[in-house]
């Protein structure tokens, strides 16, 4: 059984790299995270998504494209709901650089009307999302 997952599983860590160099020059690839935040970029070679903690996250339809200067702007939708709790996605865009030699994202949003909270995720960190406590809506 082992061995019919090891290559499942090689393949997995291929497409979970880091590196914008690897495979899809120019491309963020993995995850990435900030604890104190409570946020993770999860980078595949189709798309991305920035979660929050309670449900909320933002998605990006493509991959996010490094240009030349390490730098990306991502459109996608910002869905702010959660946990049952139904809201109208808007429009945002991720703007945000990376820095090779640290394999830190530094991003904001832009979008939804208010003012950008700047990210600092570190590459193979988690957000620790499920660290935190969210308050679910009651009816009156």
């Amino acid at each position: 059984m082992r061995l019919r997952l090891l290559p499942a599983l090689c393949l997995l860590a291929a497409a979970c790299s880091s590196d914008p160099d690897g495979p899809d020059t120019g491309l963020v690839v993995g995850i990435y995270g900030n604890a104190e935040q409570h946020a993770q970029l999860v980078a595949l070679h189709g798309s991305a998504e920035l979660q929050f903690p309670c449900g909320g996250y933002f998605e990006a339809t493509d991959p996010i494209h490094l240009d030349a200067d390490l730098t990306f702007r991502a459109p996608g939708r910002l869905h702010t709901g959660g946990f049952g709790v139904p809201s109208e996605p808007e429009d945002a865009v991720a703007v945000g650089s990376y820095e090779s030699a640290t394999g830190i994202i530094r991003m904001h949003l832009e979008g939804g009307g208010d003012d950008p909270i700047p990210y600092v995720l570190t590459s193979g960190q988690s957000g620790e999302l499920g660290q935190v406590v969210c308050a679910l809506s009651q009816s009156p």
